[in-house]
C-alpha cells in the first residue's frame, strides 16, 4: 500500500451560511416570535421571566420585558402583530401591546403554560401540571375564557389554531392529536372562574371533534413512526404534524396528504409560511425548508455544539427563515431557491454531523449515522448512496455485507438490503405476558446486535440471555444460562464465542460473560467488584481465541489478556489512565489510548508483551483507526487526517474543508470512510 489517498466520488459543495446573526442574552432559550414587520423578534428563555425584543435590522436587543415571574415557554403574535402572547411557567399568559410593550391583559391558567397559538383575536393555550392536560380558548377582546378543551390524559405539549380561528389542534405528551371545533363559545362568562377555584376538567368540554392520531398513528395504523411533538395549520386549514418526519393532513377526512423527508425523532419546531408554499422544521443543528408538495428546498445548518441546537423558528413574509438556538442566537437564512436543493450529492448528506461510519466485512459497502436516527448506506466503488433507513439505532452489517440490521425499537429489528430494495422488520417474542402473574419477568429490551454470519445475528438484551435470530426465517434460539447483570451494549465476537459486558450497579459488581455460539450456552463468567467497566464498558478482541479487557481502577488499572475458550489470564499489563483499546492490525497488536489531564498518548500492546510501549502523543478527541494488515494508524482531528507508522512517523495527510469526527477503514486497509460535521460522507482509496 502506498502513502497517498484519492477521493472516490465528487466533493460536497459548502453548506450555505446565515445572512445575519444576532446575539441575545437568552441563554437557555425556549421560544421565538417574529412580528409581521419582518424585523421585530421576541425571545423567551429559561430565566426569571424576562423577554428580549430584538431588531434584525439593527442587529441587537432593543428592550427587555419584565412581567412574568418564571420561565417563558411560548410566544405568539396575535391580531396581525398588534398583540403578543407570552406563556409562562408562572401559570399565566400575558397579552402585550407591541406598540408600547405594556401588558394589556393577564390570562390565568390552571398549570404551567407550554404552548400558545393565536388567530386574529382568538388564542389557544396549552397547560401542564394536572393529571389531565387542558387547553384554554380565549377571546382577546374581552379577556374571557371561551372553552376548556380537556380530553388529554396528560399534559399538552403543543397547540395550533387555523388562521380562521374556527378549529384547534392539541398534542398530548404521549403523542395523541385531537381536533376541536372552537367556532362557538362553550362556556358562559362565569364558568371559567368556577373551574379555576376547583379545577375539574370533566366539567368542561371533555369531548374532541375528532381524534386524528393516537400515539402518532391513525386508527388505520398509518402516521408517524414516533410520537408527534408539534403541529401547525396552513392558510387552507390543512394540519401539519411533526415527529421524526412532517406529515400534512386533510383534517376533514383524517387522511394523509403529503409526507416530508425524515429529519429526526423529536422535531423541535415546525412553521408554515402564511402565504408562500413553504414549511420548515428544526431538529438539532439543522433547519429543513420544504415546498408544500414535499420537495426539499434548503437545508440550513448551524455550527455543531450543544449551544447551537435549534429550538424554534419563524418565517418572514419574503421567505427568509429566522432560527433561534439554545444559546439565544438568532440567525436569518436566505430565501431558498424554488428549484430545490442543488445537486444530487448535496441531497445525499445527513441533516447534520455524522456520528459513526462502518465498513462491511467484505469491503464493498459503508454505513453512516447521525443524531437524527438516520442511517445511510454507501457503495464504496463509486461513493454513491444506495439506501437510507429512518428511526433506527445501532446499525451493523451482516457478515456477508448484503444487509444492514438495526434496532427499530426495544423489541424489533429492521433489515435493509445494502443495494436498496424493501426493508422488513423482525420482532422479539415477548413471553412475559404468559408468565404467572406472581412471577414478574422482564419484557424484551434489545440493546445490541452482532453479526454471526450472512443470515444470523446475536441479539443482546438488557436483562435477558442473548438470542440468535435468523433473518430469513422466524427462528429465535435463546442461549442457555443467566445473564449476570444489566447489559447496555452489543456482544463482541472472538471466533465462535460472544463476549458481553454486564453490571449490577447497586452491588458495584461488573462482569464479562462468554457465550459459546455452537453449543448455545453460557461458557464462563468473570466478575469483579469496583472494577473499571462502568467507566469504560468495552471488550477488545485480539484474534479468534484472545481478548483484552480492563481490570481494577485508579492507579491499579490494568489490561488483562485472556484466553477466551479457557478463561485463562495470559498476562496482566499495567495501563494507568487507559481509555480505549483499538485492534484490527491483523497480527494481534493493539493500540491503547491513555488519557490524563496533561496529555493523550497512544501506546502499543504487542503480542506477548507485559508492558505498553508509547509511540505517539495526540490531541484529546482525536479519532484513532488502525489500518488492517499494515503497520500504520489513521489519526483524525478537526480537518486533518494523518497517516502514521507505529513508530510515530507521519507519512501522509488529507486536509478536509469541514471538521470531521467519524472514521473507518476497510478490511484490506486500502479504503477509508470519513464522516464530517456537516453531514457529508467521504470515501478515499489508497493510490
Amino acid at each position: 500500500m502506498t502513502e497517498g489517498w484519492a477521493r472516490i466520488g465528487a466533493a460536497y459543495p459548502p453548506r450555505p451560511s446565515a445572512s445575519l446573526v444576532v446575539e441575545t442574552p437568552a441563554d437557555g432559550a425556549h421560544c421565538l416570535a417574529l412580528l409581521p414587520d419582518g424585523d421585530t423578534c421576541v425571545v423567551g428563555a429559561d430565566n426569571d421571566g424576562e423577554l428580549y425584543v430584538a431588531s434584525l435590522r439593527e442587529g441587537r436587543v432593543t428592550r427587555t420585558l419584565r412581567a412574568h415571574t418564571a420561565a417563558v415557554n411560548a410566544v405568539a403574535p396575535a391580531d396581525g402583530g398588534r398583540l403578543l402572547l407570552s406563556g409562562s411557567q408562572d401559570g399565566t399568559v400575558r397579552v402585550w401591546d407591541t406598540a408600547t410593550w405594556t401588558v394589556q391583559t393577564v390570562l390565568d391558567h390552571p398549570g404551567d403554560v407550554w404552548s400558545v397559538a393565536a388567530a386574529g383575536l382568538t388564542a389557544v393555550c396549552g397547560t401542564s401540571g394536572y393529571d389531565d392536560g387542558v387547553a384554554l380558548v380565549w377571546d382577546l377582546v374581552t379577556g374571557e375564557c371561551r372553552a376548556v378543551l380537556a380530553d388529554h390524559p396528560q399534559g399538552i405539549a403543543s397547540v395550533a389554531i387555523d388562521p380562521g380561528g374556527r378549529r384547534a389542534a392539541t398534542i398530548g405528551e404521549y403523542g395523541d392529536v385531537l381536533l376541536w371545533d372552537i367556532a362557538e363559545p362553550v362556556l358562559d362568562p362565569g364558568t371559567y372562574r368556577v373551574l379555576m377555584k376547583e379545577f375539574e376538567p370533566a366539567q368542561a368540554r371533555d369531548f374532541a371533534e375528532a381524534v386524528l392520531l393516537e400515539n402518532g398513528r391513525t386508527s388505520a395504523g398509518t402516521g408517524h413512526i414516533a410520537e408527534p411533538t408539534t403541529a401547525a395549520f396552513d392558510g387552507e386549514g390543512r394540519l401539519y404534524t411533526a415527529a421524526g418526519e412532517v406529515i400534512g393532513w386533510d383534517v376533514a377526512g383524517g387522511t394523509e396528504l403529503v409526507r416530508y423527508p425524515w429529519l429526526g425523532t423529536g422535531i423541535e419546531a415546525l412553521v408554515v409560511h402564511p402565504t408562500l408554499p413553504m414549511i420548515a422544521a428544526a431538529k438539532y443543528w439543522t433547519a429543513q425548508v420544504y415546498h408544500v408538495d414535499g420537495t426539499p428546498l434548503a437545508t440550513w445548518h448551524a455550527s455543531w455544539g450543544d449551544a447551537e441546537m435549534m429550538i424554534d423558528l419563524a418565517f418572514a413574509d419574503d421567505g427568509r427563515l429566522v432560527t433561534l438556538d439554545k444559546a439565544g442566537t438568532l440567525r436569518v437564512w436566505p430565501v431558498p431557491s424554488t428549484e430545490g436543493l442543488a445537486g444530487e450529492q448535496a441531497d445525499q448528506r445527513h441533516p447534520s454531523r455524522v456520528d459513526q461510519v462502518r465498513i462491511d466485512p467484505t469491503g464493498r459497502y459503508a454505513l453512516s449515522t447521525s443524531p437524527h436516527d438516520d442511517v445511510a448506506i454507501w457503495d464504496l466503488a463509486g461513493g454513491d448512496r444506495t439506501a437510507v433507513m429512518h428511526g433506527v439505532h445501532d446499525p451493523i452489517f451482516t457478515a456477508d455485507g448484503d444487509h444492514v440490521v438495526a434496532r427499530a425499537d426495544l423489541a424489533k429489528l429492521r433489515i435493509q438490503p445494502t443495494m436498496g430494495g424493501t426493508p422488513w422488520t423482525e420482532a422479539a417474542m415477548d413471553e412475559s405476558a404468559d408468565d404467572d402473574e406472581d412471577e414478574w419477568e422482564p419484557s424484551p429490551h434489545i440493546v445490541g446486535i452482532t453479526a454471526v454470519d450472512g443470515d444470523r445475528v446475536l441479539v443482546t438484551d438488557h436483562q435477558l440471555a442473548p438470542e440468535i435470530w435468523s433473518l430469513s426465517t422466524d427462528e429465535r434460539r435463546g442461549m442457555r444460562g443467566d445473564q449476570a447483570g444489566d447489559s447496555s451494549s452489543a456482544a463482541v465476537m472472538a471466533g465462535r464465542y460472544a463476549l458481553i459486558a454486564t453490571s449490577r450497579h447497586t452491588e458495584d459488581i461488573t462482569a464479562v460473560q462468554c457465550w459459546n455460539l455452537d453449543r448455545g450456552e453460557l461458557l464462563w463468567t468473570r466478575s469483579e467488584t469496583g472494577a473499571a467497566w462502568p467507566s469504560h464498558g468495552w471488550v477488545a478482541v485480539l484474534d479468534e481465541t484472545m481478548a483484552v479487557l480492563p481490570t481494577g481502577h485508579g492507579d491499579d488499572l490494568a489490561l488483562l489478556v485472556i484466553d477466551v475458550p479457557g478463561n485463562r489470564v495470559l498476562r496482566r499489563v499495567p495501563a494507568p489512565d487507559v481509555k480505549d483499546v483499538y485492534t484490527g492490525l491483523g497480527d494481534g497488536t493493539a493500540i491503547v489510548r491513555q488519557w490524563s489531564e496533561a496529555e493523550c498518548a497512544l501506546a502499543l500492546l504487542a503480542p506477548g508483551a507485559d508492558r505498553l510501549r508509547p509511540f505517539l502523543t495526540v490531541e484529546p478527541g482525536t479519532e484513532v483507526c488502525p489500518l488492517p494488515g499494515t503497520d500504520r494508524v489513521l489519526l483524525l482531528s478537526g480537518t486533518t487526517l494523518r497517516t502514521c507508522r507505529l513508530t510515530g512517523a507521519e507519512i501522509g495527510r488529507i486536509n478536509l474543508t469541514v471538521p470531521a469526527r467519524a472514521l473507518a477503514a476497510g478490511p484490506d486497509g486500502a479504503t477509508i470512510v470519513i464522516g464530517d460535521e456537516e453531514g457529508g460522507v467521504h470515501v478515499f482509496r489508497a493510490v
